[in-house]
C-alpha cells in the first residue's frame, strides 16, 4: 500500500505538465511532447518530487504502528529519477498512451545501470544540450548564463540532506 501512496505523491507533485505513459511496478514513465521545460523548471520539479517523497516517508514512519520488517524498512525506500531527451512517438489503446522509439528504449535501459548510489537523479547529456541550444537560438546569448541563478543558489536543502 505504501508504494501506491508514494506513486500518488509523485504523480500529484507534477507541476510542469508531464503526462504519464505507464506505471510499472514501482516506476512511473513521465513524458512530454514538444519543447522540453527549462533546466530550472526540471530541477525544481525533481527537487519537489524528492522532497515530497521523503516527507511522505517520514510521516509514514512517525505514524506507523505495525512493527513488521516490511513496514519498518519503509523508511529506507529511495527515489531514482532519470531525465532523458529524445525522439519518440506513441499510440493510444483506450485510455493508455504507449510510447515507442529508440529513446524510450534508452530511457528504460538507463534504469539498469551500475550507479552504486541508492538514490540519485541521472540526467543524460542530450537534455541540457538541447535546452541550451534552443535558448541560444532564441535569446542569442552566445552560450553564456543559460540559467539565471548560480549553481550554489540552485541547490535545494532537502536534496543536500539526501546526498549526505
Amino acid at each position: 500500500m505504501i508504494i501506491q501512496e508514494l506513486l500518488e505523491i509523485l504523480v500529484s507533485s507534477n507541476d510542469i505538465g508531464l503526462e504519464i505513459s505507464e506505471i510499472e511496478g514501482d516506476a512511473i514513465l513521465f513524458y512530454k511532447f514538444g519543447d522540453p521545460p527549462s533546466l530550472e523548471d526540471i530541477y525544481r520539479q525533481v527537487e519537489k518530487m524528492f522532497c515530497e517523497f521523503h516527507k511522505s516517508l517520514l510521516s509514514y514512519e512517525q505514524h506507523r504502528y505495525c512493527q513488521c520488517k516490511a513496514c519498518a524498512d519503509t523508511i529506507d525506500l529511495t527515489l531514482k529519477v532519470i531525465t532523458h531527451y529524445g525522439e519518440f512517438t506513441g499510440y493510444n489503446v483506450r485510455q493508455f498512451n504507449k510510447l515507442i522509439g529508440k529513446d524510450i528504449i534508452v530511457a528504460h535501459q538507463l534504469l539498469k545501470n551500475d550507479i552504486e548510489l541508492h538514490e540519485y537523479w541521472l540526467v543524460t547529456p542530450t537534455l541540457p544540450e538541447i535546452i541550451i541550444h534552443r535558448r541560444i537560438l532564441r535569446n542569442g546569448c552566445n552560450g553564456k548564463a543559460v540559467l539565471n541563478k548560480p549553481k550554489a543558489e540552485r541547490s535545494p536543502s532537502c536534496i543536500h540532506s539526501l546526498a549526505s
